[in-house]
């Protein structure tokens, strides 16, 4: 087998761009999500119930409202990117970069269903699984992409993924001095 390295990447310039801008909704629904847990959290453990950041104020309102359009705006771009970068390299690449790739994308599906239903059945006592499948789900989804990054030739670098960390906590921190 040739040298991963050696290989070209399969992503055109065009595609290239959908997965900056994919990556890019990736940090802004990820920091909206840190931040949103962060409340929860502290109204769970009875800290500050009444501040500004409370579930009930307009800015948790907002920002949860935020989470819904970027992360349905966030799984339509993937689907975009999946269905013009999933012809070029089904046939060309190994099954572990398919298999990596199709379990991404089914759990970006699974995201958006999940999220859907939630927002639909305001996170009621009975459909509380469904919340945690969103949760597990959304732990699951950088994962997996490391792992399809990983099997794929374009090996993903730690500053790539240094980079991304610093973003999330960057927009958490900007999110919460809005308050």
């Amino acid at each position: 087998m040739a040298d991963r390295r050696a290989l070209p990447s399969l992503l055109s310039r065009r595609l290239r761009v959908w997965l900056a801008l994919v990556l890019a909704l990736a940090v802004l629904v990820f920091a909206d999500t840190l931040y949103l847990v962060a409340v929860r959290i502290l109204e769970l453990v009875d800290l500050d119930v009444d501040s500004p950041g409370a579930a009930t104020s307009l800015f948790f309102q907002a920002a949860l409202l935020g989470h819904s359009v970027f992360g349905t705006l966030f799984v339509a771009l993937v689907a975009l990117f999946v269905a013009l970068h999933l012809p070029k390299v089904w046939s060309r690449r190994g099954p572990r970069v398919v298999r990596t790739g199709i379990a991404t994308l089914a759990v970006c599906l699974v995201l958006l269903g999940t999220g859907l239903f939630v927002l639909g059945e305001a996170a009621s006592r009975q459909h509380r699984w469904v919340w945690w499948l969103h949760v597990v789900a959304a732990l699951a989804l950088p994962m997996l992409y490391v792992a399809h990054r990983r099997a794929s030739v374009v090996v993903l670098r730690r500053t790539a993924l240094r980079r991304f960390a610093q973003a999330v906590l960057a927009v958490t921190l900007a999110l919460t001095c809005l308050l």
